[in-house]
């Protein structure tokens, strides 16, 4: 299930109650809005946003299986699901970048796998990752990037479900690193 690019405000509310943003709306009231917008204004930074328009927003939410409402009388309650977790996370693999430092260790990551066949679409999705973080290829499931980054390797594993079979290690040489210092602009 994914939500649409003119969707910002949904993503944006996905990802405050997955941070545990306490939301509770009061339906019937101006100021259950207010008190909504206030567990959630980190999010929408200024935007003034309409009590009808958020309303359709969390019943857009729930009908999709992405929040419930817990009801407590005038109040419901608005948690996260499990399937809006789930999507919370793929925002957040889809964003991923790793933060280059200004100074260089001289250290080279290696992630490398044995992922089998009938994981192929994890192993696929999991190179189409790599590539995109601008890893090279080394060799045949061996990847190579000059920067720290087994934190994201281990949150791109585990998110495709192939934790397991990837392994990560730091070497301080490696041979044609010169060519590779090339490609990497260091």
């Amino acid at each position: 299930m994914d939500l649409e690019n003119g969707k910002s405000v949904l993503k944006e509310i996905l990802k405050a109650l997955a941070l545990g943003a306490g939301i509770a709306l009061v339906l019937s009231s101006p100021q259950g809005t207010r008190k909504l917008i206030r567990g959630i204004k980190h999010e929408f930074r200024g935007r003034k946003l309409k009590r009808e328009y958020l309303l359709r927003k969390f019943y857009y939410l729930r009908d999709r299986g992405l929040v419930s409402f817990i009801d407590n009388g005038d109040e419901a309650e608005i948690i996260i699901t499990e399937n809006g977790r789930k999507l919370v996370l793929k925002y957040n693999i889809d964003n991923m970048k790793i933060e280059r430092p200004n100074v260089w260790d001289k250290k080279w990551r290696l992630v490398f796998f044995d992922i089998p066949e009938f994981k192929k679409r994890a192993r696929d999705a999991m190179v189409f990752k790599l590539k995109d973080l601008g890893f090279l290829k080394f060799n045949a499931s061996v990847w190579i990037y000059p920067y720290e980054c087994q934190r994201e390797i281990d949150f791109v594993s585990e998110f495709f479900g192939v934790g397991k079979y990837v392994h990560y290690a730091v070497l301080s040489d490696v041979t044609n690193s010169d060519a590779l210092k090339l490609k990497f602009e260091l």
